[in-house]
């Protein structure tokens, strides 16, 4: 993929992670209340999640983003403390609730084994910790294999 400048879209305000899809040639882009998706050449920049701005039913305060092999787009939302996966048209797949003292920081799913390895903030313990084998099939429960 080349190197490519994004120019700040009309509307974002506060960009702070990216993510790339080299199957679908789609850069996604975390904002301060959406996810922008823009073509890998800085073509057609639009507002993803939500589609418009006063879709009060889909706010969503996303942290930090990665794609999946499969091309689907996992979220970080650490307001409420889930993990929402979305297809790349941008429909919900799943969300992931994490225990009440857990703020996710980042998230990686595995797609071949749909293992998702999440870094946590423990508001119990006020440390940071590794999440291990939350499977997508698995959307709620314990974290196996942390603290580590």
């Amino acid at each position: 993929m080349a190197t490519t400048s994004v120019p700040l879209c009309v509307g974002m305000m506060s960009p702070h992670d990216v993510a790339g899809c080299e199957q679908t040639s789609r850069l996604y882009v975390a904002d301060w209340q959406c996810v922008w998706r823009v073509s890998a050449d800085g073509a057609d920049p639009r507002r993803w999640l939500p589609a418009t701005p006063d879709d009060d039913d889909d706010k969503i305060n996303p942290w930090t983003l990665s794609v999946t092999a499969r091309t689907d787009v996992l979220v970080t939302l650490p307001d409420v403390r889930q993990l929402a996966l979305y297809d790349s048209t941008g429909s919900e797949l799943r969300r992931i609730r994490l225990p009440g003292h857990c703020v996710p920081r980042h998230a990686v799913l595995q797609a071949v084994s749909g293992t998702i390895v999440v870094s946590l903030a423990n508001t119990q313990l006020d440390q940071d910790q590794v999440g291990l084998d939350l499977t997508i099939e698995n959307c709620v429960g314990p974290l196996q294999g942390w603290p580590i």
